[in-house]
């Protein structure tokens, strides 16, 4: 995956993962988006079924506006919301500048995968 100055991976990858219907798409996804979401990475390699399954549930009543529960947040949140996009977006936001923007001027203060 390339990261430009205009890139908008943040939401590109919650829009990707809110698609993702077997374990696969979601490892697929979650394996494009690596350089940002090495801690969702982690948690997607070790699922199996029945855990893509409690994820789904959960995915359905975050996406409708339901809270779907602490321990849901605890064993899933990476995936909605890996920790590299987190930090990237609150620095693009109170800088208002793009996503990708604040990803390379971070990448060029604390060298590549930092952020």
């Amino acid at each position: 995956m390339k990261i430009n100055y205009y890139s908008t991976a943040d939401v590109d990858y919650v829009n990707e993962v809110k698609k993702c219907r077997t374990l696969k798409q979601l490892f697929d996804v979650i394996l494009n988006y690596r350089v940002l979401a090495e801690d969702a990475y982690n948690k997607v390699d070790l699922m199996n079924e029945g855990d893509f399954k409690r994820f789904l549930i959960g995915m359905k009543k975050e996406t409708a506006g339901d809270c779907p529960g602490d321990k849901w947040v605890k064993e899933f949140g990476m995936i909605i919301l890996p920790e590299k996009i987190l930090k990237i977006s609150l620095i693009a936001s109170q800088y208002h500048v793009p996503f990708g923007a604040a990803y390379h001027r971070i990448e060029q203060q604390m060298g590549a995968g930092s952020p």
